[in-house]
């Protein structure tokens, strides 16, 4: 309330100290123009019970001794003013009047530069106007002394200078706006009187209608954007689940109001995954502290056993296997740590290079041959017949499949099919992994590409949960895609990558094309 009420008083001084310049400033225009506007104003203030004014008297002989005559009859008639000028001789230099209004006519003495006047002045009182128009009083009033003139020069100038900055500083936008409408219409009746435009009354209602209607039209855009920025406040506060209703919005606004509900709701799914990574983070500390910790206490335990006195030789044998087989589990984990780390981050060196899906997929099933046969796994493959050539590093995409296939081996159920196939799609190469899985798959496929989550929630597994967290990274930094889904329990993995030509193919592209 402070803040309104402060931004109409800064509204009020600059629109003071505006209507002061523009009016010293048309007293000036209309002093080096003849004084017209102030004869025109003094002969609307003049009537029979009033003698005329000094100032008035003075402007008739300047119109004479500007041979400007016919102007001012032209003036006078329009106001049932009637004059005769004689020189002090008594030779008549002007008239618009008859003898017989010459008898009861007013006589004024008048001296000038060029010689002495006399001046006859007589009021029609059937066309008498005499008006009360604050605009009229007021010019009347600071011309009939000079010294009034420059304490209304000063005053308005400071009034204007001081209200513009504090406005533009300090005041509302509504107010703001307002002001700005009122400058406007300002200058167009200062260019209309300066051109010649004399007829204050249509002048002035024209420009207030105009006033009102840009006040109207403002105040609801800014209504609007007002609107849009307390929107914009309460989802910096927080509330990002806060929405705009576009449609209340005119045309010009509903793109600027859209944008503000996408901020909105990308806030939000930042804020979601600020949380989702902050759980995964304790979620991952946890883990790493678990995995490390088992190998590491067995570690421990089993090198205090063949410390201790009284340990027969058998039994520091199988305490040093058991050693060995956790020191390597600990050593795996470390370094599928950093794997992972690596691949997530993209600090690993990538040589991107044509490589044939088909060779690939096949030298690696053959590695994994006998584990699957420990897995009582039976894989099926399938490929076409023709080359599938993709881009990507040869190492990284092998490890990919390495992963995979060791996923077979560990989650899928023991005497069932897994299946392995590449095809052609369009412009893509799609690579699947299927198998039934031995445990229910209690985890969404997001989760499943998350560092330390497994296939089992038990974690009796001797994995370490990082395989697909690696696939994930390893695929987004050779620009695949990867997909997983679940039907029950048949998991199914999708790698995809963009087909590349062989130079052969192109060949016979160009050959039949020919």
């Amino acid at each position: 309330m402070k803040k309104t009420l402060l931004s109409i008083l800064f509204a009020i001084m600059l629109v003071a100290g505006l209507l002061g310049t523009l009016l010293e400033s048309a007293m000036i225009y209309d002093r080096f123009t003849g004084d017209r506007i102030t004869l025109e104003y003094e002969l609307k203030e003049a009537n029979r019970n009033t003698n005329l004014s000094y100032t008035l008297t003075e402007t008739i002989i300047n119109y004479l001794e500007n041979h400007e005559l016919d102007t001012l009859k032209n003036l006078c008639d329009k106001h049932g003013i009637k004059f005769a000028i004689y020189s002090s001789r008594g030779t008549p230099l002007g008239r618009n009047m008859s003898p017989n209004e010459e008898i009861t006519a007013k006589s004024y003495e008048k001296s000038s530069s060029y010689g002495d006047y006399t001046v006859k002045i007589y009021v029609d009182g059937l066309k008498n106007r005499r008006t009360n128009t604050i605009i009229g009083k007021t010019w009347v009033f600071v011309k009939e002394y000079f010294y009034r003139e420059v304490i209304l020069a000063v005053a308005s100038i400071v009034l204007l200078i001081g209200g513009t900055a504090l406005l533009l500083f300090f005041a509302l936008p509504m107010v703001k706006y307002l002001v700005f409408v009122l400058l406007i219409v300002a200058v167009l009746v200062v260019f209309a009187i300066a051109g010649g435009s004399h007829d204050y009354q249509e002048l002035f209602t024209v420009a207030a209608a105009v006033l009102i209607l840009l006040t109207i039209v403002g105040a609801y855009y800014i209504k609007k954007i007002s609107n849009l920025e307390k929107a914009v406040k309460e989802i910096a506060d927080g509330n990002t689940d806060f929405e705009i209703n576009v449609r209340k919005y005119p045309v010009s606004l509903k793109n600027f109001a859209g944008n503000i509900n996408h901020i909105s709701d990308s806030v939000s799914n930042a804020v979601t995954e600020r949380l989702k990574s902050e759980r995964f983070k304790t979620e991952l500390i946890t883990n790493v502290s678990h995995d490390i910790k088992t190998p590491l206490t067995s570690i421990i335990n089993f090198s205090d056993l063949i410390a201790k006195e009284g340990t027969t030789e058998e039994e520091r044998v199988e305490y040093a296997d058991h050693l060995h087989k956790q020191s390597v589990r600990l050593k795996e984990l470390l370094e599928a740590l950093i794997e992972a780390s690596k691949a997530a981050t993209g600090a690993v060196e990538l040589n991107m290079a044509p490589c044939d899906v088909h060779i690939l997929l096949e030298q690696c099933v053959v590695e994994y041959e006998h584990k699957l046969n420990l897995a009582d796994i039976t894989l099926m493959e399938s490929y076409p017949e023709e080359k599938l050539m993709i881009s990507a590093d040869a190492k990284f995409l092998s490890r990919i499949f390495e992963n995979l296939l060791t996923n077979i081996c560990k989650y899928a159920m023991p005497g069932s099919r897994a299946y392995v196939s590449a095809k052609k799609l369009d412009d893509t190469v799609v690579i699947s992994f299927k198998n039934m899985s031995k445990d229910p798959l209690n985890f969404t496929m997001e989760e499943l590409t998350e560092r330390f989550v497994r296939g089992d929630i038990s974690r009796h597994t001797e994995g370490h949960g990082l395989g697909l967290s690696i696939v994930k990274s390893l695929m987004d930094l050779q620009n695949g895609e990867l997909k997983m889904q679940a039907d029950a329990d048949l998991f199914v993995v999708e790698l995809s990558f963009p087909l590349i030509e062989t130079e052969s193919e192109e060949i016979a592209t160009e050959e039949s094309g020919q």
